[in-house]
């Protein structure tokens, strides 16, 4: 879709079929939907320009209120959009840093991306590549089931393994 006024208008299934190979794409095409059309109230206009002049706290607050937006996605709009140091922390994120120790188990999603964002600190690359990795390796490697730790380059570190 070449503009978000597209995205917006366009059928739903138009929209799953796109989508689709990431899961829960019904889910998610609603809450697009729900969000567009939420932003496009609040501003008058769909862009979120503005929000590179907010602070990260601020710009997270503000799209953390947009219906259909939390906290992943919200992290999301923050490292991809803003280049900002954040990290998105999704199941599959999880899983890795609660495998490797960087979280206590138990530990929430939502938690877990405050704990790993202090430990980051302003280095907005890192949070790119670290979260971009995790999320390679929970797909390959890390699994939910039958993880393949044989195989993994962070086993030897991994208290999981």
């Amino acid at each position: 879709f070449p503009t978000w006024e597209m995205l917006r208008d366009a059928p739903e299934e138009a929209i799953v079929e796109v989508i689709r190979s990431g899961g829960l794409a019904r889910v998610k095409t609603r809450r697009i939907k729900l969000a567009l059309n939420a932003i496009a109230a609040e501003r008058g206009r769909l862009e979120l320009d503005f929000l590179g002049a907010l602070t990260t706290d601020e710009a997270r607050r503000w799209l953390s209120a947009v219906p259909g937006v939390g906290p992943k996605t919200a992290a999301c709009v923050l490292l991809f959009g803003l280049g900002r140091p954040v990290l998105p922390v999704d199941d599959h994120v999880h899983r890795c840093v609660t495998r490797l120790g960087l979280v206590a188990p138990g530990l929430s999603a939502v938690a877990a991306h405050a704990q790993l964002e202090r430990a980051l600190g302003d280095d907005a690359p890192a949070a790119f590549v670290l979260h971009t990795r995790l999320h390679r390796l929970s797909r390959e490697i890390c699994r939910p089931h039958a993880p393949r730790c044989d195989v993994c380059p962070l086993a030897i570190a991994c208290a999981f393994a």
